[in-house]
C-alpha cells in the first residue's frame, strides 16, 4: 500500500473511532455553554472529510461490481430533481446530508484502504466504551442527583413507560441500540466476542427499549443462522426455535403489566397505524413522474423534519427513499442489500448477511441509515470493505478467483 493510502486508512479509521463516541464528550460541552458555532463545527467536521477521503478512493475502485452500479445509480437518481427543483436547493443539500453522505464510507471501504484485523479491532473497542458508558449512565441515574447526573451529559431524559431509557455516549436510545446491534452482530460471527459478551450488549439494547434494534438483534442472529443452514432438517429445527423465541417473549410482554406499557402501549403503537395510512395517501396523490424518481432529498424522514417540510416521518426508512427518490432509487437500494445477503450467504460470510439482515429489519419501523450517522457509516465502511471478497465464483461455500 502507498504511503498516501497508509494516510487516508488512517484518518478514516479517526473518523470511525470518533463518530459513535463524540456526542458523550459533546454533550458534557453543551451543557457547559459552549457556542453553538463551535458545537456545529465540532459536530459537522466528518462531513467534508468523508467526501474528500471517498473522492481520492474513486479511482481505486476498479473494476466496478454490480453493487458499486447500484449504489451509483441511487446517487443519480437522488440528483435528478437539481434539474428542476432550484426553488428548495438547501432543503436538497440537507436531505442529501441525511441520506447519501454516509454512503461515502462505502467507497472508502471499497477501496481496500481498511484491514479486516484493524477494523475488528477498533470496532470491538467501540462496543466496549459504549457499553461502558451506558453502565455510567445506569450508575449515575441510580445514585447521584439530578444535578450531579446532568452535569455528566446526562440530562436528558427518553422515557418508555415508567422507565428511563439509556443512551450512552450517543444521541438517543435507538441510536445507541442499532450500533450495538450492528457491531455485535459483525464481531460474534467474527468470533471476536462471546456469546456472554453478546448477551451483555443484548441487555443493554434491552434497556434502551428500542424494539426494532432489539428485532434486528434477533434477527440477525435467527435468520442469518437459518440461512447458511444447509442441513433442512436441522433448518426447520432452527425456524421451530425462533418461532417459540419470538412467541414467549411476545407472551412475556403482552402479560407483564410493566413491559407491556413500556414496549408497546406508552409507545404510540396505534399512532404508527396512522402513519401508514398517512403515507399511502401521499403516494397515492403523488404524480407519475414523483413515483418513479420521487419527491426529491429531503421531503420525508429526519431531514424533513429538521426542514419543517410538513414534517413527513413515515417511520420505515424504504418508505422514506421511496418518497424521495421513488421506485428507481427504493430498486437500487433494495438491489444493493440483496446482493449483499445472498453473496454473503453463498461464501458463507454470515457476518456480512447478519448486518444487512439486521439494518433491514430495524429500518422497517425507523430510520437507521437517516438519523444515525455513525452506525451508518459503519455499516457502508463494512460491506465495501468486503466487495471484493463476495465477487468471485461461489463453490461449495467459498469464494474462488
Amino acid at each position: 500500500m502507498s504511503k498516501s493510502g497508509r494516510i487516508v486508512g488512517a484518518v478514516m479509521i479517526l473518523v470511525l473511532v470518533t463518530l459513535p463516541l463524540q456526542q458523550g464528550w459533546l454533550r458534557p460541552l453543551e451543557q457547559a455553554g459552549l457556542p453553538a458555532v463551535l458545537l456545529t463545527v465540532l459536530t459537522s467536521w466528518s462531513g467534508p472529510l468523508l467526501l474528500g477521503l471517498a473522492v481520492f478512493c474513486w479511482s481505486r475502485i476498479r473494476p466496478f461490481r454490480p453493487p458499486d452500479w447500484l449504489l451509483m445509480s441511487l446517487i443519480v437518481v437522488a440528483l435528478v430533481p437539481l434539474l428542476w427543483q432550484f426553488d428548495r436547493l438547501s432543503g436538497l443539500a440537507i436531505g442529501y446530508r441525511y441520506t447519501l453522505l454516509a454512503t461515502a464510507g462505502y467507497w472508502i471501504g471499497r477501496a481496500g484502504l481498511l484491514e479486516a484485523g484493524q477494523l475488528d479491532r477498533w470496532l470491538k473497542i467501540i462496543i466496549r466504551c459504549l457499553v461502558a458508558t451506558a453502565v455510567l449512565q445506569l450508575l449515575a441515574w441510580a445514585v447521584l442527583p439530578q444535578s450531579a447526573w446532568s452535569a455528566l451529559g446526562f440530562g436528558e431524559q427518553f422515557m418508555a413507560g415508567g422507565w428511563q431509557r439509556v443512551y450512552g455516549a450517543m444521541s438517543g436510545p435507538n441510536q445507541l441500540a442499532t450500533f450495538l446491534s450492528l457491531g455485535g452482530l459483525w464481531l460474534i460471527w467474527r468470533r471476536q466476542i462471546g456469546w456472554v459478551e453478546l448477551a451483555i450488549l443484548a441487555t443493554i439494547v434491552l434497556l434502551t427499549f428500542s424494539r426494532s434494534a432489539l428485532l434486528g438483534l434477533v434477527g440477525g442472529v435467527i435468520v442469518t443462522s437459518v440461512a447458511l443452514e444447509t442441513n433442512w432438517r436441522r433448518r426447520g429445527y432452527l425456524v421451530a426455535i425462533g418461532a417459540l423465541i419470538a412467541v414467549a417473549i411476545g407472551l412475556i410482554i403482552v402479560n407483564n403489566e410493566a413491559l407491556r406499557t413500556s414496549f408497546i402501549e406508552a409507545r404510540n403503537a396505534d399512532i404508527r397505524i396512522d402513519i401508514l395510512q398517512d403515507t399511502v395517501e401521499r403516494f397515492r396523490q403523488s404524480s407519475p413522474l414523483e413515483l418513479v424518481v420521487g419527491h426529491g432529498a429531503g421531503t420525508a424522514g429526519p431531514a424533513a423534519a429538521a426542514l419543517d417540510e410538513g414534517g413527513f416521518i413515515p417511520e420505515n426508512w424504504f418508505l422514506q427513499i421511496a418518497y424521495e427518490f421513488g421506485l428507481l432509487g427504493v430498486g437500487s437500494v433494495l438491489g444493493f442489500l440483496t446482493w449483499f445477503f445472498v453473496r454473503a450467504v453463498r461464501a458463507g460470510r454470515p457476518e456480512v448477511a447478519a448486518i444487512v439482515v439486521c439494518i433491514a429489519i430495524n429500518s422497517l419501523f425507523l430510520h437507521p441509515l437517516s438519523d444515525n450517522f455513525a452506525a451508518a457509516v459503519w455499516f457502508f465502511v463494512l460491506l465495501g470493505s468486503n466487495v471484493a471478497a463476495l465477487s468471485g465464483r461461489v463453490k461449495h461455500g467459498m469464494i474462488s478467483r
